[in-house]
């Protein structure tokens, strides 16, 4: 089976990034999966360069071809228009670089995925990442476009796959073919070295600074538990005069991006990880939290706010869920003076192990098989 995997970043920008989002997670999985023959990896461009493609060489992986396609326009000013003209929008190179048989296609463009669909005439997957109609962290324009794109998606698709529960719930009515629950996973392997490390303190973060995060109940930890540090690594995409705010505070340690295959090591070391979302904003429009996962898969207690329906059944009871500031508080208080229990850590582990993007894409494989039977 040859699988086309649709995206708007290349093979060596997701290689660059540590394949750390939940499209380039799958696409190294995708690329190490022996079902497949050839991995193509088309990069829509927008209105940059010239239509090319070239072959990868990466070792370990499938073959890989990467393809890029630009469009005489950007499709944030043609998706406003539906599907008019959207096809000869597209800048196709020439040459064979497009399977022809047995072929499915994972995408992230409604309408180059469905391009590529009749091309290659196979099964055109959709993944929802998560729910943006509904992420106040875009503006409302953009927050329209999406509605565009998942209303075009919802008709065009073959399957429409959704890494969240509510996403699903919403989206399945519309989807004309089927809609299908596909959660984020976890790399096992890159954890095995540095779980087990003994010398655990403080409270870790790793993400983006964004509105998700609840300011007002990290300025109350900080002032009940002057003595735990707390460690944040990331990207600030907004209240950055609130990230500066909080550094006022000795015990808040804001250092920037850190590189992904340093995720594990600084994870090891935190004797519990936090999430202080907001609740009001993240219950609609997110799917499974990455860093959940990657909290368990450094033996690192999880701390959080009751930010998603069902957390307990989806992360099978091992994170710590607290309804309000207080008990978020005497959480971090406990398991920032305690080592990680082992009996934990062993239960933690197995659910990484039954939660691994390998795990995700076999999955995805059997759909695949059940349309084309």
């Amino acid at each position: 089976m040859n699988l086309v995997f649709v995206s708007g970043t290349s093979w060596h920008t997701f290689k660059k990034n540590g394949f750390r989002t939940r499209q380039g997670a799958l696409l190294n999985e995708f690329s190490h999966t022996p079902k497949f023959d050839r991995l193509v990896i088309v990069t829509e461009t927008g209105f940059r360069g010239e239509a090319s493609y070239e072959e990868i060489n990466a070792p370990g992986c499938v073959p890989i071809t990467q393809v890029y396609i630009p469009g005489r326009l950007p499709e944030s000013l043609t998706r406003p228009f539906g599907n008019m003209g959207f096809q000869s929008n597209y800048l196709l190179p020439s040459g064979n670089w497009l399977p022809k048989n047995n072929v499915m296609i994972w995408s992230y463009s409604a309408k180059l995925g469905l391009c590529l669909k009749h091309r290659a005439q196979s099964k055109f997957f959709y993944d929802v990442i998560d729910y943006r109609p509904a992420d106040l962290n875009l503006t409302f324009w953009n927050r329209y476009l999406w509605r565009l794109e998942l209303s075009l998606a919802c008709r065009v698709a073959d399957i429409i796959v959704c890494n969240g529960e509510t996403a699903r719930q919403r989206l399945s009515p519309q989807a004309k073919n089927g809609c299908e629950l596909v959660r984020n996973g976890v790399d096992p392997n890159r954890f095995l070295y540095s779980r087990n490390n003994i010398a655990r303190h403080g409270a870790g973060f790793v993400g983006v600074i964004s509105r998700w995060i609840d300011f007002e109940l990290l300025q109350n930890l900080l002032i009940a538990l002057p003595e735990v540090d707390f460690i944040f690594f990331g990207v600030v995409h907004s209240n950055k005069e609130r990230i500066e705010t909080l550094q006022r505070r000795k015990n808040f340690h804001w250092l920037g991006e850190i590189a992904p295959q340093d995720i594990p090591a600084f994870l090891a070391k935190c004797a519990l990880g936090i999430l202080p979302y907001k609740n009001q904003i993240t219950k609609i429009s997110i799917g499974d939290s990455m860093k959940v996962f990657e909290y368990l898969a450094a033996g690192t207690p999880v701390v959080c706010t009751d930010f998603q329906d069902g957390l307990q059944e989806k992360f099978s009871g091992l994170i710590e869920i607290c309804e309000d500031a207080d008990k978020f508080i005497s959480a971090v208080r406990s398991f920032a003076n305690q080592q990680p229990n082992q009996d934990w850590q062993n239960r933690a582990w197995q659910f990484v192990l039954e939660n691994t993007w390998q795990k995700r894409v076999e999955k995805i494989i059997s759909i695949n098989d059940l349309l084309t039977s």
